[in-house]
């Protein structure tokens, strides 16, 4: 009985260390079990981070709409991982995975006993793993994850216990948790920042207005520790008008809609947006999101109070707003995933209203370790039935990706220009040989910066006028272009996360 309780109450850490690593190892496309840099996005190939070590300045020098810390996060990856290669951020996803679920863990054991709370916990990465939400770890994805549930943990245990005293190393944390999110997805601030006002509010109606004034005082303390060094960089380069110009400017041009609205219209319509956007793109998140919602008002987590019903509520629509938002219907829904362990505990609480006996299931000595054991198993059987990335791992892949063929004539004229025509890098400036990309969001390559300002609006003239030697484009628009079928002639195909790409070389 005594090595059964300590398996609850220590070894489940151990459990969950065990899930994150090996969901790391096998999904996360910077682990040791893939091919040095192959992943399907700008942000992951560490691009900018690259061209930051050979003196480029964020923002001035490149052009990306992701946070500085994103990049500067990158670079410490590629610094202490030997060749500059991008293993070393796999051991940071092992952390951001292992703290995601460990708040998801304090989160459920507020309403559920341990045994239950650990059961859930560890079903939670069947969900949090599909390729639509995990693909391959994002860096901003699980960073801004793991703040948004360690800030709803913080929120809920306030709700479900008004006599906890807020720690003040919480509140710190949560400041510098706000200033994560601020430099790195700036349209995601809006969640952690309402749940550090939620939490001052609370302090302020249990402890006193001094204590609330302490508090925030130290949230500000924390968030200052993370803005100075980023303010400092762009000073030191002479760059802070491009951080907001570019930074800024872009972030918050995806949120005009807003300021048209009043602040009641603003707070529905971006909360309607939220689980539209979730219905449209991923059923199983819209569905959380429900009864995540209605679990504020009618579930078995409703807070007592009025207020605190409201309180619970408003960092909620915080992450909705930020879903439903950008460019009016938003496109990235991985912030819906907090509504998960609210819809898994709801469940749970119903199951055990209707089985009561349920609740007194306490598995002992080695029962225990085959519980763990199987819902590990189960986990990661499930979410390898959703994503589709360790086929592009060297379990599968023994020989470098097929793009390393479909981007050799690139490498083999370093004087080459190339234009992304419609897409995404795609890992397509590493395998044409770590040319230097002159371009904004890296559609162009060794082509006069002056002369091509925008590229998105001259790929048709610069078609038209052969100025580029390759152009990479998927093939439904290469069969639509007339300038590119005239003046470019196709070489050959690759398929990456089910788009196939066309390359095309111009014509004499």
């Amino acid at each position: 009985m005594e090595k059964s309780k300590t398996l609850l109450r220590r070894d489940w850490q151990l459990w969950l260390a065990l899930v994150a690593g090996i969901s790391t190892l096998l999904f996360a496309g910077t682990s040791v079990l893939y091919h040095n840099i192959s992943l399907p996005d700008p942000n992951y190939y560490f691009t900018a981070a690259r061209m930051i070590m050979n003196g480029k300045v964020m923002y001035r020098d490149i052009f990306e709409q992701k946070g500085p810390l994103v990049y500067f996060t990158h670079v410490i990856a590629l610094a202490i991982t030997p060749g500059r290669r991008d293993y070393g951020y796999s051991i940071i996803e092992f952390l951001l995975m292992f703290f995601l679920l460990w708040f998801t863990y304090r989160i459920m054991r507020l309403y559920l006993p341990r045994i239950w709370s650990a059961v859930l916990t560890l079903l939670f990465p069947a969900v949090f793993l599909q390729n639509a939400l995990f693909r391959e770890g994002d860096t901003v994805e699980i960073t801004s994850t793991v703040i948004m549930m360690g800030a709803l943990y913080l929120v809920m245990r306030q709700m479900a216990q008004p006599a906890h005293r807020v720690r003040f190393w919480e509140s710190g944390l949560l400041g510098m948790g706000v200033a994560w999110i601020l430099w790195s997805k700036f349209s995601l601030v809006l969640m952690p920042g309402i749940a550090a006002l939620v939490l001052i509010a609370v302090v302020w109606g249990n402890q006193g207005w001094r204590q609330a004034l302490l508090h925030t005082g130290l949230g500000l303390l924390g968030f200052v520790l993370i803005t100075g060094p980023v303010l400092f960089y762009f000073w030191h380069y002479q760059a802070l008008n491009d951080l907001f110009n570019v930074y800024f400017y872009w972030n918050l041009n995806a949120y005009t809609e807003a300021a048209k609205l009043p602040l009641a219209g603003a707070i529905l319509y971006g909360a309607y947006l939220g689980v539209a956007n979730a219905l449209m793109s991923y059923p199983i998140l819209m569905w959380a999101a429900v009864i995540g919602l209605l679990g504020v008002f009618l579930g078995p987590f409703t807070p007592r109070k009025g207020w605190y019903r409201l309180g619970l509520f408003l960092p909620l629509w915080g992450v909705m707003f930020s879903v439903g938002y950008p460019h009016l219907l938003g496109y990235y829904i991985y912030p819906l995933v907090i509504f998960v362990p609210l819809a898994l505990l709801t469940a749970a609480k119903l199951i055990l209203f209707l089985y009561p006996k349920l609740a007194e299931w306490q598995p002992q000595g080695w029962a225990t370790v085959g519980t763990w054991l199987a819902l590990t198993v189960v986990t990661l059987l499930i979410a390898a039935g959703f994503n589709n990335t360790p086929q592009q791992s060297r379990l599968f892949e023994k020989e470098d990706p097929a793009i390393f063929q479909f981007m050799a004539p690139v490498r083999h004229d370093p004087k080459a220009s190339m234009m992304l025509f419609g897409v995404m890098d795609y890992g397509f400036y590493y395998y044409g040989g770590n040319k230097e990309p002159v371009s904004k969001y890296f559609a162009v390559y060794n082509l006069d910066w002056n002369k091509f300002r925008y590229p998105w609006k001259d790929w048709d003239q610069r078609l038209a006028d052969k100025s580029v030697d390759y152009v990479v484009t998927n093939t439904a628009r290469a069969h639509s272009n007339g300038h590119l079928r005239k003046n470019y002639k196709y070489l050959s195909t690759v398929h990456i996360q089910g788009q196939a790409f066309d390359l095309y070389h111009v014509r004499n």
